[in-house]
């Protein structure tokens, strides 16, 4: 049996979110997977809201370059993406073929895990 790691489709029309899959090959997009290694969300989201009420008040009173208050700035949104890294790499070592798709996410967050390290070595 050939296992291939694909993304599969879920949601609303024109708002989808898409499921890592271990899933064999000669199956459907949306077949019951062998198992969920995890989610990617390619709509860009706005982070969640400070939620205590300090936080709230001290963000409210610094002020950016330009002397305008940086509650006022917009919120910066981010695509998710998140996985059980030690299960895609269990899938990739027993010989499991991943999508392009999933090549090209798995590539992504290797370079931003990578810039991270950079940075904080710095």
């Amino acid at each position: 049996m050939v296992v291939r790691l694909r993304l599969a489709r879920h949601g609303k029309k024109n708002t989808p979110f898409y499921h890592l899959v271990a899933v064999n090959a000669s199956k459907r997009r949306d077949a019951l997977p062998i198992e969920k290694l995890g989610e990617y969300d390619p709509i860009p989201r706005p982070a969640p809201p400070i939620t205590t009420l300090a936080a709230a008040i001290a963000q409210s009173f610094h002020l950016d370059s330009k002397g305008r208050d940086a509650a006022m700035k917009e919120i910066p949104s981010e695509k998710k993406i998140v996985w059980d890294v030690e299960r895609v790499r269990y899938w990739l070592g027993v010989g499991a073929q991943p999508s392009e798709a999933v090549v090209k996410l798995l590539e992504r967050e290797a370079a931003s895990t990578d810039a991270r390290e950079v940075e904080s070595v710095e």
